[in-house]
């Protein structure tokens, strides 16, 4: 009796604390609560005279890795937009597809077009179940999507998303200082270390460019003071 109790009770705290681990394995693409977590890298890093957008080529479903080479990255509206998608791959191309014909609504005018397409994805009854994320750019900004209806002009030259994309940018914001670094070098190096640390990325990328016609500024976030500690005195 007293053992039936305590599995119960184990198996009910191993659940809630890897709900909060592991929160994709819990919730799905229609919950309205709690973290979800899209597993895969997407990249793009702006630097110099080149925009680069970089993904990796595991799909998975669930805990199985469907596909190793899946394509989450693509050219737009003649070739002058790039688009990368994060999430259920039926999501992404449904999107993309959307954001498509935004653009040729309103040709050259990436931003006009993305508000446009979070408009729909946020207001229409069937569009708003859609469970992905996207990054954008063209040859002057970079733009984060999702269905919450935010529109996200970035405010560093470096942008990732989905379960590997902490890791990506926090490494390109890094590499980013070195100036012998291009953009095709810290995109690459990013992915790389994603890859190591985050399971649901594999080694298997693909990247598209477009030339970089905006002025970009290094990030620069907030110095952090350092104490020097001197060993004790006795």
């Amino acid at each position: 009796m007293q053992r039936n109790f305590l599995n119960r009770v184990l198996k009910r705290s191993t659940r809630n604390f890897s709900q909060h681990i592991y929160p994709d394995l819990h919730a799905n693409g229609l919950s309205s609560g709690g973290l979800i977590v899209r597993s895969t890298t997407i990249c793009c890093v702006r630097k110099g005279d080149k925009v680069v957008l970089m993904s990796d080529g595991q799909a998975t479903i669930g805990s199985v890795v469907a596909k190793p080479n899946a394509n989450k990255v693509r050219f737009l509206s003649n070739n002058s937009v790039i688009c990368g998608f994060a999430g259920a791959a039926a999501d992404g191309i449904t999107l993309t597809e959307l954001l498509e014909k935004k653009l040729e609504e309103y040709p050259a005018q990436l931003l006009r077009a993305a508000v446009e397409m979070a408009k729909l994805w946020r207001t229409e009854k069937i569009l708003r179940h859609l469970n992905a994320l996207m990054i954008v750019a063209d040859s002057e900004v970079t733009l984060t999507l999702s269905g919450s209806g935010e529109v996200i002009e970035s405010h560093s030259p470096v942008t990732a998303v989905g379960s590997g994309g902490n890791f990506a940018e926090a490494a390109g914001r890094a590499l980013y200082e070195f100036d012998h670094l291009t953009a095709d070098d810290i995109a690459n190096r990013s992915m790389d270390i994603a890859s190591d640390m985050c399971v649901y990325t594999n080694k298997c990328f693909r990247r598209v460019s477009l030339p970089n016609k905006a002025e970009v500024s290094t990030f620069e976030g907030e110095k952090g003071k350092i104490i020097e500690m001197e060993p004790a005195k006795h």
